[in-house]
């Protein structure tokens, strides 16, 4: 799994904070979707739609609350 980071702003730190959230690599999701003659990719599909919504969570206090 990698991770996405970016600074955002946290209601609950009430500053700009590093923000992160978890992400299936690419890589991994071709190689899958190879070695398994293409069964894969409806799940790789469905991972990314899920990490699509995923929330962003606050490096500093853990919060998922962000604007």
């Amino acid at each position: 799994m990698g991770q996405l980071q970016r600074q955002r702003y946290c209601k609950t730190c009430q500053k700009k904070t590093l923000h992160a959230r978890a992400t299936f690599s690419g890589g991994w999701g071709i190689f899958l979707t190879i070695i398994t003659a293409g069964l894969f990719l409806p799940v790789w599909l469905l991972i990314a739609l899920i990490q699509a919504f995923s929330p962003w969570r606050c490096q500093v206090c853990g919060g998922g609350r962000m604007v």
